[in-house]
């Protein structure tokens, strides 16, 4: 299984994003992937209109699964987002993420300077 980040619009008029969440948590699941977080970023003004659309709720999706479920997933937001970018990752970042903060408890940053 793959990680992979989604970061979607979505028009708040013709679509309720909690639908479409529902509709990703869905499909990763069916393929026994993994959802490890959906965050809706509330609505914004876009800087020029998109389908006739001034206005999108911006919502983020960090998901594993794999490649029959990414398709289907893409095929979902083509037909109910505005806009929609799937960034594959080299590994999950809550991995990153603890093993920055066990270098810190370690007093072992790299990245800092003696």
């Amino acid at each position: 299984m793959t990680y992979y980040d989604i970061a979607y619009i979505v028009d708040p008029r013709s679509q309720d994003p909690a639908s479409l969440e529902s509709d990703i948590t869905r499909h990763v699941t069916a393929c026994g992937g993994v959802v490890h977080g959906l965050e809706n970023w509330g609505v914004t003004v876009l800087a020029y209109p998109v389908n006739g659309a001034t206005r999108a709720v911006r919502c983020q999706a960090g998901i594993e699964c794999n490649s029959r479920a990414l398709s289907s997933i893409k095929r979902t937001l083509a037909r109910s987002a505005l806009r929609h970018l799937v960034m594959k990752r080299r590994r999950n970042i809550e991995d990153a993420l603890l093993l920055a903060l066990r270098f810190a408890a370690e007093g072992n940053n790299p990245r800092r300077r003696r």
